[in-house]
């Protein structure tokens, strides 16, 4: 049976307990204050080495705090599987500063409701001298839905019991811009004549609408010029697309003419589109001069992805079928591609002329009648 006994002094007891682990007595401190609580303290743990039991109930782990969970999640997640990884670490620095020394099953509904109303009041210089949002409501969903990834897996690796909901806002769609066929072709021309080093990258960019991270990746073995085929097999920082499936997109002789006169000068052997030097594109940004390029045709001021969207734009008005374009653009749904078929007043207009009535009108102050297609 155990014994407890004082070590210190009356004024400053040091309680210890005396008790037999594996036929071996051992001394241990109880850190009690009186004899009573130290023999309780005794007692209770030669009742859990006669059950079988270890001597100390194990001390549960330390709870992860939502930032060192968002750098797990990163590290082993997003990294490894996600082509948005550069992005998600962007986004990443927004909710690290909102919530990242707090313990992660600390974030909650109201919290995320708070942080989503600071960053939709913020707000940020205007050039005309007052003041815009800082952020748009798609900005801040897009924060929203990283946070609700992480706290799903987080619930699901164990790190918390259960995860908040994150509600996404409604927000209008937008319609996306893209240049009409007569501004690319000015694209296209003044760059061929005033910026040769960025002109085949604009062609193919206009002509197919490859991805900016697809055409960064591209590399002369992808490459078939005589029988005129590009294989999309990779990103600027991944060895897959961001749709995970390679695909082999048909390019026209005017397109292959332009990447042999290319493949010329080019100043790298390896990549297609490299920079200056040579060395590869491994951040998604536009080529220097873009905007500039745009303004000296005038072109309105559009994103280089926007040159994706033109070339959908342009082949499905041009009478290439869904189902085409699809697949050149290596879209996963035709859901997506759908929205690329009514974005061009003439071609609506077009479209709406195919439906036509034959109206009569009888002799008299009667009203005109229209009647149906017969």
């Amino acid at each position: 049976m155990a014994s407890v006994f004082n070590r210190g002094t009356r004024d400053r007891p040091m309680w210890y307990a005396k008790i037999k682990i594996d036929g071996v007595w051992k001394m241990l401190p109880t850190h009690q204050t009186s004899k009573v609580e130290a023999r309780r303290w005794a007692e209770e743990r030669e009742a859990r080495l006669a059950a079988g039991k270890p001597l100390e109930e194990p001390k549960p782990e330390q709870e992860r705090t939502f930032g060192e969970c968002l750098d797990y999640w990163l590290r082993t997640h997003s990294a490894v599987a996600l082509v948005s990884h550069h992005d998600n670490e962007l986004r990443a620095k927004v909710l690290r500063e909102a919530f990242g020394r707090l313990p992660v099953s600390h974030v909650t509904a109201v919290r995320i409701a708070e942080f989503r109303a600071a960053k939709l009041a913020e707000k940020t210089k205007d050039p005309k001298g007052g003041e815009i949002p800082a952020r748009s409501p798609a900005t801040v969903n897009r924060y929203l839905g990283l946070l609700r990834k992480v706290m799903n897996d987080s619930a699901l690796w164990g790190f918390v019991p259960s995860a908040p909901r994150v509600k996404l806002m409604k927000v209008p769609k937008q319609p996306f811009k893209f240049l009409l066929k007569a501004q690319a072709e000015a694209l296209l021309s003044w760059s061929q004549r005033n910026a040769p080093e960025v002109f085949p990258l604009y062609a193919l960019a206009v002509g197919r609408g490859l991805r900016m991270g697809e055409l960064y990746g591209l590399r002369w073995c992808d490459l078939d010029l005589d029988r005129r085929m590009v294989v999309v097999c990779r990103s600027y920082a991944r060895d897959y697309p961001k749709d995970k499936e390679p695909r082999t997109v048909p390019i026209d002789e005017s397109l292959a003419a332009i990447l042999r006169q290319w493949r010329t000068v080019c100043p790298s052997t390896e990549f297609v589109f490299p920079f200056d030097n040579g060395q590869p594109r491994l951040y998604p940004k536009a080529p220097r001069g873009f905007e500039s390029h745009l303004k000296a045709v005038g072109c309105p001021r559009v994103r280089f992805h926007d040159l994706r969207h033109t070339a959908a734009s342009l082949m499905v008005m041009a009478g290439a079928s869904l189902q085409s374009v699809q697949v050149i653009l290596g879209h996963s749904t035709i859901a997506m591609t759908e929205r690329y078929a009514h974005h061009s007043a003439e071609h609506v207009a077009r479209e709406a002329a195919k439906l036509s009535f034959s109206i009569q009108t009888s002799p008299g102050p009667a009203s005109p009648s229209m009647v149906g297609p017969s």
